[in-house]
């Protein structure tokens, strides 16, 4: 795992307020969401099937297995963005 990658997912699980370690045991993708024109409204989380309930259930506002959190989550000091 690079060091962007380790970051990213410390700043994800502070977001969900998860461990990193809990985060490890759950699968997940990003997606973000644009509008019609290309404008980022968010980032989608998506969770894996057989990702475990009991973290699971640790996540505020997850439906369907996703949750929203802000655009502005992967945001790094310099301005530059994780990849989403």
């Amino acid at each position: 795992m690079s060091n962007r990658e380790q970051r990213q997912d410390e700043v994800l699980a502070d977001e969900l307020g998860l461990t990193v370690g809990e985060l490890d045991l759950v699968g997940y993708e990003l997606e973000t969401v644009c509008s019609d024109d290309g404008l980022p409204y968010y980032t989608l989380v998506r969770f894996q099937d057989e990702s475990q309930k009991a973290i699971l259930d640790k996540i505020s506002g997850l439906s369907n297995m996703t949750v929203q959190v802000s655009i502005n989550t992967f945001d790094e000091d310099d301005g530059e963005e994780y990849e989403g």
